[in-house]
């Protein structure tokens, strides 16, 4: 499922292994037989058959190696914070294994063997009497509610895909979607740690997935695997890629329901989209219809913010658009250090953002004397409306306090 290319050259498979040739021990794929023979012959995969095998196959050995990768270098990261603590499920220290903390918990709150929490999410996941069973635990602590970061929260995905390889449900359809779950929170913790190039491979491969198991194309899970798909291709640069995706997700969701919460983050992420393909005014047009007033939730900032940081990177943001992008900045910093308190990663890298966001419009001319000017581009006014498209300007007061420049007049 999630091995989609050939384990001697690399070359992309066909999906579900329609075409492909396989190791009739252990299931490894490969492009044909030459590529097989090959692997076996000089690749190592000789004294590699049987020990995938006993690991139950390719795939559950794949994602048992990611696992363990990934726990062996959250533990190497958390060793100082940890150090002297135990485990506050098992209540054993770091003798047994080394432990982590992934999420927003502080003091000793929050440390954990992953192998406990990897226990832990698969009972919170079973029904019990009066407690409906979730797949969350396997994302969230249990303790903060907040997501597991970092190789903590990759560790936690791969253990999670590995447990959908191996776990059978009476009904068929509920295998089928904790895979599919599976599949969302790996590309999810690859993108967070902006493994794109990975993500990208797993989110493909979750949609093909999707498709053979009949899933419709409009419903909310392939929605949310297109959009992590564009999100992929944004981050890799791949903009025009990217774009029919978001509108086809934007469309959907407008289609639903206008003003909520999914459908506010999926125009901005066009927006985000169209600025990098320059065009402003597509853009600009589009985040109007949908930001007339404030929003306070955390992802809508954020996608607010990704369209905002959009247009300074292409050197098109405004002076009130620059002025949005600080407030925003300044209130995620204020959030993250309630929640994560001032010494967490997390606060350190908002209030990083801030110091760099201020640093880099210190110089930008849109910033100074408050100034909307972009050289070479259209001039905008403070409401972000394009006025006009030449160089050389002459300063015209704006009847608000502050400057906007106009080309000099004819001779």
């Amino acid at each position: 499922m999630l091995l989609t290319t050939c384990a001697c050259c690399a070359a992309p498979l066909p999906t579900f292994g329609a075409g492909a040739k396989k190791c009739s021990r252990c299931k490894t794929r490969y492009c044909g037989q030459a590529c097989q023979q090959q692997h076996w012959k000089e690749g190592g995969h000789d004294k590699l058959c049987k020990k995938i095998k006993r690991g139950g196959g390719a795939e559950v050995y794949h994602a048992d190696k990611k696992y363990k990768d990934a726990t062996a270098e959250a533990v190497s990261a958390c060793a100082h914070e940890t150090k002297g603590q135990t485990c506050y499920i098992c209540t054993v220290g770091a003798e047994k294994e080394g432990l982590v903390r992934g999420c927003g918990c502080r003091g000793d709150s929050g440390i954990a063997h992953l192998s406990c929490l990897v226990q832990q999410a698969k009972i919170l996941q079973q029904d019990d009497v009066g407690v409906q069973g979730t797949y969350e635990w396997w994302r969230k602590c249990k303790l903060c509610d907040q997501n597991f970061e970092g190789p903590v929260g990759r560790a936690l995905a791969w253990a999670c895909w590995k447990h959908g390889l191996t776990v059978s449900y009476p009904n068929p359809d509920e295998t089928t979607h904790f895979q599919a779950w599976g599949m969302n929170n790996i590309g999810l913790s690859l993108r967070q740690d902006n493994h794109h190039v990975e993500s990208l491979a797993v989110t493909e491969a979750q949609l093909e997935f999707l498709r053979a198991s009949h899933f419709d194309e409009g419903c909310p899970y392939m929605m949310l695997t297109k959009k992590n798909l564009a999100l992929d291709l944004h981050y890799l640069e791949r903009y025009e890629d990217a774009l029919p995706l978001y509108r086809e997700c934007y469309e959907v969701e407008r289609s639903h329901n206008a003003k909520s919460d999914e459908t506010l983050i999926i125009a901005c992420e066009c927006c985000k989209t169209l600025a990098r393909l320059k065009r402003f005014d597509e853009a600009r047009t589009l985040y109007r219809k949908h930001m007339p007033g404030s929003q306070t939730n955390r992802e809508v900032l954020r996608a607010r913010l990704n369209y905002l940081e959009a247009l300074h990177i292409e050197g098109a943001a405004s002076q009130s658009e620059l002025r949005e992008a600080k407030g925003i900045i300044e209130e995620r910093c204020k959030r993250t250090r309630q929640v994560h308190g001032s010494d967490r990663p997390e606060t350190r890298e908002a209030e990083e953002s801030l110091a760099a966001f201020l640093r880099d419009t210190s110089v930008n001319p849109a910033v100074d004397a408050d100034r909307p000017i972009r050289q070479g581009m259209s001039l905008l006014n403070l409401d972000g409306a394009p006025v006009l498209n030449l160089d050389d300007w002459r300063a015209v007061a704006d009847g608000e306090g502050g400057t906007i420049y106009l080309p000099p007049k004819s001779k």
